[in-house]
């Protein structure tokens, strides 16, 4: 639903199916919910799936940082938001949050999208009416991460194995999902790692039969990050993960 403050939420409680072997919402888990709520805002707002493919155009999201300080536990109620603070030229930026039942605030991040031609892919402004329809809301506060994540050239990853695209990986775009992006990176690190903070950014997109090779780099700073490779070393994403014992 709008809210007077023009952030856009809804009420969600938190599937088994959603939850980790120690009943908390997994990390995809939270990011299907994110991008859901960015879906609905743009359903209620005129502009969803049906209007982007009869115009052909699209908002493509091209990075995420998000920061957790607990998760829900299967069965919890939470308020899931997000606030379109920033449409200019074909650049949106949006925040998102959740929240549990008394209001604490559980998660928290920001985002930008890119609006695009689907027939060209080519970047197209925003109209006025677009922008007024969303509504453009205060950005949360926190500190707000640059958008570039940059390949370690000094580092020597580790290869790990290869994944090739399916079928049930895509969305509506006909490419990888953001959230299996995230998924996939996932799937290579410990099941009890506690995250503090999540970096991504989309660098290029995998399609059906690609084949995606994972580089593991441990970073100075006590982070990890995964590159997500194509067959010929082109980066689709880049996936920074903050473990929750760094200081």
């Amino acid at each position: 639903m709008f809210n007077e403050d023009k952030s856009y939420s809804f009420e969600a409680r938190i599937r088994y199916s959603e939850s980790d072997e120690n009943n908390k919402l997994t990390i995809q888990g939270l990011m299907d919910y994110f991008q859901d709520c960015s879906i609905f805002h743009a359903e209620d707002a005129g502009y969803g799936v049906n209007f982007t493919r009869e115009h052909h155009l699209v908002w493509m999201v091209n990075f995420w940082q998000i920061l957790i300080h607990d998760m829900p536990e299967g069965g919890d109620v939470v308020t899931v938001g997000t606030i379109a603070h920033s449409i200019k030229g074909f650049w949106g930026h949006r925040n998102f949050y959740l929240d549990d039942a008394n209001g604490n605030r559980l998660a928290y991040g920001n985002s930008v999208w890119s609006h695009i031609n689907t027939n060209s892919m080519t970047p197209v402004r925003a109209s006025e009416e677009m922008k007024d329809a969303y509504g453009i809301g205060e950005k949360l506060e926190m500190d707000y991460a640059p958008r570039k994540i940059k390949i370690p050239t000094d580092l020597t990853g580790e290869k790990l194995k290869p994944i090739t695209v399916t079928s049930d990986m895509l969305d509506t775009n006909h490419h990888v999902n953001n959230g299996q992006y995230i998924k996939i990176a996932f799937s290579y690190l410990p099941s009890n790692l506690k995250l503090r903070e999540l970096r991504v950014e989309y660098k290029k997109q995998a399609m059906l039969d690609d084949l995606i090779c994972p580089v593991r780099y441990n970073l100075d700073d006590g982070a990890i990050m995964i590159a997500l490779n194509s067959a010929d070393g082109d980066c689709y994403c880049a996936v920074v993960i903050m473990p929750k014992q760094m200081n």
